[in-house]
This record gives C-alpha cells, sequence and structure tokens, in this order.
C-alpha cells in the first residue's frame, strides 16, 4: 500500500489490516498514529475504544 505520510486514512486501514491479521500492537500504533494526523478521525478513535459524547471523544476511563 501506497500513502502519504499526512495520509490519516491510510494510517487507519494500515491499523484495520494488522488487527485483522492478529498484529494487535502495530495495529495501535497505526490508529495512534492516524490520531496523529487528524484527532477527530472516527475510525481510529472508535478502534482505541473512545466513545463521543457531546461532541467530545471519551476514553473509557473518561467514560465512567
Amino acid at each position: 500500500m501506497v500513502f502519504s505520510i499526512g495520509d490519516a486514512d491510510a494510517r487507519y486501514q494500515l491499523g484495520v489490516e494488522a488487527r485483522r491479521d492478529g498484529l494487535l500492537s502495530a495495529a495501535e500504533r497505526a490508529f495512534k498514529s492516524a490520531l496523529d494526523v487528524d484527532p477527530d478521525h472516527a475510525g481510529a478513535r472508535l478502534a482505541l475504544g473512545f466513545k463521543k459524547h457531546k461532541g467530545q471523544w471519551l476514553s473509557d476511563s473518561d467514560w465512567h
């Protein structure tokens, strides 16, 4: 896969593929990398366990 260094969607896709292949650490790194480019990337946030509440992304620890 060829992508631009600033392409959050491509980084997210790498995470999806890594997770599908059982490479969970690599998937997490890819999702976090997508957030480095686009902090509001919904797919990456959801993949990392965040939930959106009243326009804000909350982690599990923030949610409870």
